[in-house]
């Protein structure tokens, strides 16, 4: 079973990676790419930055909120007898 979650953990880690850097790459590239046709001033790649970087938040809010947190164990909510000086068999 541990190759298996070791196998999630990999598999997590490529997703969060190709998430976050993918949007900034394509972005970016297709930003130069239009500069260079267009004849602009990198303000296209500037704008495509920004895009890809939106993009790549967005994947990675999306991907961290995909998977809970694990939820700490509840404390039970017994007491010991004897802790409360309102109950009738309080040890003094």
């Amino acid at each position: 079973m541990r190759n298996r979650d070791e196998l999630r953990a990999l598999a997590l880690i490529s997703e969060i990676g190709i998430g976050v850097a993918g949007p900034m790459v394509v972005c970016t590239g297709l930003g130069w790419w239009l500069d260079s046709k267009l004849g602009t001033d990198h303000w296209l790649v500037m704008i495509g930055l920004l895009v890809g970087l939106l993009g790549a938040g967005y994947s990675f809010y999306r991907l961290a909120t995909a998977f809970p947190a694990s939820q700490p164990a509840k404390k039970s909510s017994a007491r010991p007898v004897g802790d409360d000086p309102d109950d009738e068999n309080f040890a003094d």
